[in-house]
């Protein structure tokens, strides 16, 4: 640091301990299905707790995707990508899965790559405008959302399962997920933004339950004010993979 002022030095799989004295932690956070055990759901427990203090880097879904990468559905990863956000990680999904579309080195887009695509650059535009959250702030408590639940699946190791070439053997398993999702940050000035993010490529729509009433100034993600809310409980109607900052 004396010698280059401005190096950033990145390690991954380090003690707690080195924490302190380095200046990030490379934390590569993204389980969502059987993490830990059979059937169990993932948390972002870690950068919950360290958001302010390190690093994490969000990247696409492993678990669900079986050995050597079965992609689950698109609305899973989509989910994982959304996941993201509302953690305020870095967003680091695998290049050819989210292809853009345009360039000649992109001669075939598939529709699920088409789909997750979207998402991915929908979910990455907050990061520039709020940067006193997602990249500085405290994770503290989203708030509970009301909203549907959409059905999409995952594939699980399973030796009575379909083999596959060069794998395993893998079996198919439904999963019923949030359409909307919701992540909070507390700013230097104790303000607090809340991400709530459309995890699905249709219209929907979410009632957020604050604690308490409150002035709430609703933002677009490129932070263009849309409206003033007061009270406990606001109604969003939210564009496909799209994003509204409630500040309070």
């Amino acid at each position: 640091k004396p010698i280059q002022p401005e190096l950033g030095l990145f390690l991954e799989n380090v003690s707690e301990l080195a924490i302190p004295v380095m200046s990030t932690y490379w934390s590569r956070q993204f389980g969502e299905i059987d993490v830990g055990a059979f059937g169990a759901r993932g948390v972002g427990l870690f950068s919950y707790l360290y958001h302010e203090y390190v690093t994490a880097i969000g990247a696409a879904c492993v678990q669900g995707q079986g050995q050597l990468g079965t992609r689950p559905d698109a609305l899973l990863r989509c989910r994982i990508l959304a996941n993201n956000l509302t953690r305020g990680l870095i967003p680091g999904p695998f290049m050819h899965e989210v292809p853009i579309e345009g360039l000649p080195v992109w001669q075939k887009i598939s529709k699920w790559q088409a789909t997750v695509g979207a998402a991915y650059r929908s979910f990455s535009r907050p990061y520039k405008h709020f940067p006193e959250y997602l990249l500085l702030g405290k994770t503290v408590r989203p708030p509970d959302v009301d909203c549907e639940q959409v059905e999409t699946y995952f594939w699980r190791r399973d030796a009575k399962g379909k083999p596959r070439k060069n794998g395993p053997p893998v079996s198919k398993h439904a999963l019923s997920l949030a359409a909307v999702t919701a992540g909070t940050f507390e700013a230097g000035d104790g303000s607090h933004a809340t991400f709530v993010v459309n995890a699905t490529p249709n219209e929907r729509e979410a009632i957020v339950h604050f604690g308490s009433a409150r002035e709430t100034t609703v933002f677009s993600p490129s932070r263009e004010g849309i409206e003033r809310a007061h009270g406990k409980d606001i109604a969003l109607v939210l564009p496909p993979f799209g994003i509204r900052v409630l500040i309070r």
